[in-house]
């Protein structure tokens, strides 16, 4: 139970991770590079965090905190962004899903599973 859960909380990182760099891109091609290159250096940093962390020893629990944190910081931009281009639909469900994360990052490291 403890692999699978950990195993599905590293996909949902990538899809996570994989969404704020298309967002990050396209806002850069679009001519908007404040918010772009933020929620790309975000995304990227989630990136490294979450695939990198044994090379850099850091704690598992301290990285997949430190992952949930930056990619509701990425979320919450980037439904920031959808906001201002009247998607209000996906800027809502950005910025509900930042809330989870947040709820996520600290519920995760305070609950023992297993």
């Amino acid at each position: 139970m403890r692999k699978t859960k950990r195993y599905l909380e590293f996909v949902m990182h990538l899809v996570t991770i994989s969404a704020l760099l298309y967002k990050g891109v396209d806002e850069v091609r679009k001519g908007l590079y404040y918010p772009g290159s933020i929620i790309l250096g975000l995304a990227v940093i989630a990136m490294i965090v979450t695939l990198f962390w044994r090379q850099f020893k850091i704690q598992p629990r301290i990285a997949r905190q430190t992952s949930y944190y930056l990619e509701a910081a990425g979320l919450f931009l980037s439904g920031y962004v959808f906001y201002l281009e009247h998607h209000h639909g996906y800027s809502q469900a950005c910025i509900i899903a930042g809330f989870a994360y947040c709820a996520i990052g600290f519920l995760s490291t305070r609950i023992k599973f297993g």
